[in-house]
């Protein structure tokens, strides 16, 4: 068996949960949680995407440390015109010295 690691220095997205619950003309929030890899320590910088009509926030950075972690929160708002149904929302996650490393849950 060989075995081949990555070496590089990176970072990871993890969410709290793959599922948020909301009603149409409501919001509702969950946590990223933004883990250092292999020595990466710098920015990263994350945006959300929304369906059309929704909205959602994220901080704009979070700064991680030589094995450290962040918890950026999430916040999701549905309209009030919003069908019953699963929706999705894209987290992206990219370093922010390089714009390398680029990550997207969703």
């Amino acid at each position: 068996m060989v075995s081949i690691g990555n070496s590089l220095a990176d970072f990871s997205l993890i969410a709290n949960t793959t599922i948020i619950p909301v009603t149409s003309g409501s919001s509702a929030s969950t946590n990223i949680n933004v883990s250092s890899v292999n020595t990466f320590a710098g920015a990263v910088d994350l945006t959300c995407t929304a369906p059309s009509n929704w909205t959602c926030t994220i901080p704009s950075s979070e700064t991680l440390t030589n094995g450290g972690f962040a918890v950026a929160g999430l916040s999701v708002t549905a309209p009030k015109t919003a069908t019953v149904g699963s929706y999705t929302v894209l987290i992206t996650g990219k370093d922010a010295a390089t714009g390398e490393y680029v990550h997207t849950l969703g």
